[in-house]
């Protein structure tokens, strides 16, 4: 493997994330914690578009070299996803806590549309499944933020 292959596949797998028991939710955990030290700046949703940028190439590259669909090591995905969930929402606790386990269910579930975007090929399956996972849960929160139900 070449020096730019490993390195695509170390960015990939978020390093040793990739190959831990329950990928997806350990790549989930580091995206909160990012999400919780960088929330409060104004930049952040920039930083989110960036990130989701650079996660196109490198889950495109990363895919030539595990030759799958949809390999479980690739967790950028996962990554993007919830950094995407917690754009715009307060730095509390609760809201993201609730944010992991909401966006962890549909994720995983593949429900209210999200199957449809996993259904697409190659990159665009991999990462649009779990950034249409993190909009659905970021409506939600910023829904229960508008209503008081969590204040």
């Amino acid at each position: 493997m070449r020096l730019s292959q490993k390195l695509v596949v170390t960015l990939a797998t978020l390093g040793p994330i990739g190959s831990l028991p329950a990928p997806g939710t350990f790549g989930t955990l580091i995206a909160l914690f990012c999400a919780w030290m960088l929330s409060g700046y104004w930049w952040y949703p920039l930083f989110v578009v960036a990130v989701f940028i650079a996660s196109w190439y490198i889950v495109r590259e990363a895919l030539k070299v595990f030759n799958q669909k949809d390999p479980s090591q690739i967790v950028l995905d996962e990554f993007v996803g919830c950094l995407l969930t917690l754009v715009w929402i307060p730095q509390r606790y609760e809201l993201f806590i609730a944010g992991f386990f909401l966006f962890r269910f549909f994720d995983i579930t593949k429900c209210c549309g999200v199957a449809w975007f996993e259904g697409l090929n190659r990159t665009s399956g991999v990462l649009l499944d779990d950034c249409f996972a993190g909009l659905l849960t970021n409506i939600i929160l910023c829904i229960i933020l508008m209503s008081n139900i969590i204040k």
